[in-house]
C-alpha cells in the first residue's frame, strides 16, 4: 500500500523539486510530472505522481 500526500512546489532543481508537505520540506522526483514553483503535486515514495488541481 502506498500513501500519497499533497505538497506545494517551493523550488525546482532539474528533475527534482523541493515541496512542502504538512509543514516539512521534502525532495521529490518530477520526471513524470512537469512542475513549476507554486504547483501542488500528489507525492508518494519520493516521487510526484500527478498534479493536484484545485489546491490552494
Amino acid at each position: 500500500m502506498c500513501v500519497t500526500a499533497v505538497g506545494r512546489v517551493l523550488e525546482v532543481q532539474g528533475n527534482h523539486a523541493v515541496v512542502e508537505i504538512q509543514g516539512k520540506r521534502e525532495r521529490v522526483r518530477i520526471d513524470l510530472v512537469p512542475a513549476t514553483v507554486g504547483d501542488y503535486l500528489y507525492c508518494a515514495a519520493g516521487m510526484a505522481i500527478e498534479k493536484a488541481e484545485g489546491w490552494k
